[in-house]
């Protein structure tokens, strides 16, 4: 959103608009609502809809009740991602909402068949890159492990794992963030892979459980 200087808080306008317009039986409290359509969160915005027609109807009454508030959509910034669509999303006065096949939504990658591996790669890519940048750290500073631990947990480990919980894992895939995870905490433990160990012919005694 760009704004004259006003910020919100609620926005139960919204939500009465949309009872009136979609004559649906919407409830508020809180700001959250028990039908799911919405996600308004500070300036950043999602709409979800299974049909075209209310999801204009979405749409219009959000710039309807923002520009009492002397708010309006950035429409260079929106993004329209539809999985069986065919039709385009149009805004009030007319302008066609861009289509896209991926929108980054607080600091997640959506996309428009809804696969979450794109994200999961993201991440994994992002952490990986954030522990090989610490890496001379790790050798060279004179923390102890625990502290280290608690800076990897705190830097890197929250990269893969933030709001994790509400994505749908395809199958081994936690086994690849597992995985990306245990190579942090084994660079901090001076602890070889598995791999490391057969090829010194050692027995396999530092698998992920134990580390």
């Amino acid at each position: 959103y760009t704004t004259n200087g006003q910020t919100l808080r609620n926005i139960p306008e919204i939500t009465q608009e949309l009872r009136k317009e979609l004559k649906l039986p919407y409830k508020y409290s809180d700001g959250i609502q028990t039908t799911f359509q919405a996600l308004l969160y500070a300036d950043d915005t999602a709409l979800h809809e299974l049909n075209e027609e209310n999801m204009e109807i979405l749409l219009w009454t959000i710039e309807k009740v923002s520009s009492a508030f002397g708010l309006k959509l950035n429409q260079k910034k929106c993004a329209h991602l539809s999985v069986n669509w065919s039709r385009p999303i149009h805004f009030t006065d007319g302008n066609k909402v861009p289509r896209a096949l991926t929108a980054d939504y607080l600091g997640s990658l959506l996309q428009h068949q809804a696969d979450p591996r794109n994200e999961i790669l993201k991440r994994l890519a992002k952490a990986a890159y954030g522990r090989n940048k610490l890496n001379k750290f790790w050798r060279k500073s004179s923390l102890n492990r625990r502290r280290k631990l608690l800076i990897y947990e705190s830097l890197i480990a929250s990269k893969l794992t933030y709001a994790l919980e509400t994505v749908p894992f395809p199958e081994g895939w936690w086994e690849r963030l597992d995985a990306e995870y245990y190579k942090g905490a084994r660079q901090i433990l001076n602890i070889d892979t598995t791999y490391g160990h057969m090829q010194k012919n050692q027995e396999r005694t530092n698998s992920n459980e134990e580390v």
